[in-house]
């Protein structure tokens, strides 16, 4: 099979496999929507009749309205609770089902499914709302759970440290589509910015990136926000990432003020608890695991095509990784010293691995996703390295204990910067910090 024959049959079961995926989302909607379009239908009615009346007529409650929690609270959470609430679509169903009786008794046939999803829509709708029921209830998550997680996260951190960089000026694209082609969303909001501002945070928790990467990625997209128009203090709802102007209609979303202002707040006190954290531990070897995890289930799918089955090169790949693995799985380093051993072996490895691969290339299969982990757990131990020298060196000479006592010193004034500038925000905004 040549390369493009392999190529092509790669993209028809990528679009098999969406396509399946869609279907089991699609489907399972669709029968709900069908069984609660009574409900539904009532709802809208009493919603339009409501606002016609009062805006019309009463001129009074205009601006009445529950939030989700209170109509929760107020709700019963058993089942004649749901059909006392629901009571209107097993009430039409009734009375169309009379109806056909009466006048086409034949439609009943083409019309029963539907009356009866109508009929017990309220019992549908409490099953729905019933947590699901464990044979063993530990309060606590399993391995797996946790391992899921883990790896979810670095799937998201993946999205932040691809697609935020010099061409949007730090700022999040909206969102990247896959298919049918590659595009990114160059346009972002107040909520975005709250979240990419939150990201490097949750990112160093989980060891996915080094202590001064976290502060410099915060400090470019802080540099950016200065430069964006705002309107009393508040940040407009959308922004083009590259020029930096923003979006027509221009307005200001209370909702995402808000949301900023959150995560402002957020970062402001995650930045002073970063000023006394470890440098290294536990979270280091798991987030470097983490990134090994992906790089290492490249391995097989690349071992499927008949080019590479009894690859030598492969298998020095997946010796290097397991070796990996191994180092990973021991014991933290206990001083600086094992820390930087240990960070030089990793950067070394998976130096090797990235020779491997030119060595193979070109081939007629897709290395993109072996050579984006290889280089990001490359990155990830050079950036830990960068900390370790900069912030807390192995040297004990004088003139170094002298230049990481100010690199220190430096550093927590950058914090204290980041945080000053949250509450400035929030301030300009109007939000209690």
């Amino acid at each position: 099979m040549t390369a493009l024959e392999t190529d092509q049959w790669k993209k028809i079961s990528i679009g098999f496999s969406n396509l399946w995926s869609e279907v089991k989302t699609i489907v399972p909607q669709l029968f709900f929507r069908f069984a609660f379009l009574a409900h539904e239908s009532v709802m809208a009615i009493d919603a339009v009749s409501r606002i016609v009346y009062r805006k019309f007529v009463s001129e009074k409650n205009l601006l009445e309205w529950e939030t989700a929690a209170q109509s929760e609270r107020l709700s019963k959470e058993s089942l004649s609770g749901y059909f006392g609430f629901m009571w209107a679509s097993p009430a039409i169903a009734f009375v169309i089902f009379l109806l056909l009786i009466v006048f086409q008794p034949l439609s009943l046939i083409v019309a029963a499914p539907f009356l009866l999803l109508w009929a017990i829509a309220p019992f549908i709708s409490f099953r729905l709302s019933q947590p699901k029921v464990k044979s063993v209830q530990t309060g606590e998550l399993g391995a797996g759970d946790i391992k899921w997680l883990r790896l979810a996260a670095r799937r998201t951190w993946r999205y932040f440290e691809t697609f935020v960089g010099e061409t949007d000026h730090w700022l999040p694209p909206d969102n990247f589509q896959q298919d049918p082609d590659d595009l990114i969303a160059h346009r972002t909001s107040p909520t975005n910015i709250g979240l990419l501002l939150l990201s490097p945070l949750a990112a160093r928790d989980f060891g996915y990136i080094g202590t001064l990467e976290t502060i410099e990625r915060i400090e470019l997209t802080c540099m950016t926000l200065e430069r964006l128009q705002r309107f009393r203090g508040h940040f407009l709802n959308w922004y083009d990432t590259r020029s930096l102007e923003p979006l027509n209609p221009q307005y200001v979303s209370t909702v995402d003020s808000g949301n900023l202002a959150g995560h402002l707040i957020a970062v402001a006190e995650g930045c002073r608890e970063l000023g006394s954290a470890p440098l290294f531990g536990e979270h280091t070897l798991r987030g470097l695991l983490d990134t090994l995890v992906f790089l290492a289930s490249e391995i097989p799918d690349i071992e499927k095509n008949d080019f590479f089955k009894d690859s030598a090169e492969l298998v020095k790949i997946k010796n290097i990784a397991a070796e990996c693995e191994n180092a990973l799985r021991q014991n933290a380093p206990r001083n600086g010293e094992e820390w930087q051993t240990f960070f030089t072996f990793l950067i070394a490895r998976g130096e090797t691995i990235n020779e491997i691969i030119a060595e193979i290339l070109p081939a007629p299969i897709d290395f993109s996703e072996l050579s984006f982990w290889t280089n990001a757990l490359v990155n990830l131990a050079k950036n830990l390295s960068r900390d370790l020298q900069t912030l807390a060196p192995t040297d004990s000479s004088n003139k170094t204990a002298k230049q990481a006592k100010t690199a220190r010193k430096n550093f927590l004034m950058r914090i204290e910067s980041i945080a000053h500038f949250c509450r400035r925000i929030c301030d300009e905004m109007d939000f209690a910090f």
